[in-house]
């Protein structure tokens, strides 16, 4: 018989998103989505391919929502790995090194770099260790009134 309790513990203590990069023009450099880390501890990111290869894969700190005035944080040391289907990269940063960089840099994004055009990946973000924990934490969820 299935379970009946409704467990909350990692939905909790993080913040989940997937995207879905699929480039229109591999020339480009695209930073997928800028998300607020203020009030986590922990930011990471899985690049898995779904067709293609990468090229680059990065993390970037903005001061700002909108991702103007971009700092790289961190670099794949061996993207180039991610060359076939259902293949992933990890990156993470914490925001103790954000603060490290540069004043107020709180939101932050991956940058991907694929092959061609016709390369596709997905990218998950996972905000980890929020400041005020609660149950079923969601990429829209606001903690202590503001939206995590």
């Amino acid at each position: 018989m299935a379970s009946t309790v409704d467990t909350h513990k990692l939905r909790s203590a993080m913040a989940m998103r997937t995207y879905i990069h699929d480039p229109a023009d591999a020339t480009v450099l695209t930073k997928i989505a800028w998300e607020d880390l203020a009030l986590f501890r922990h930011f990471m990111a899985q690049l898995t391919v779904i067709v293609g290869a990468v090229v680059s894969f990065k993390i970037y700190a903005s001061a700002a929502s909108d991702g103007s005035n971009p700092v790289e944080v961190k670099v794949h040391a061996a993207p180039a790995a991610a060359d076939a289907k259902d293949d992933s990269l990890v990156l993470e940063c914490s925001s103790e090194e954000l603060a490290a960089l540069g004043e107020d840099l709180r939101y932050v994004s991956v940058e991907v770099d694929m092959g061609t055009n016709t390369d596709q990946a997905s990218v998950t973000y996972v905000r980890a260790e929020p400041r005020y924990a609660q149950a079923n934490l969601t990429p829209n969820s606001r903690i202590d009134g503001v939206a995590a």
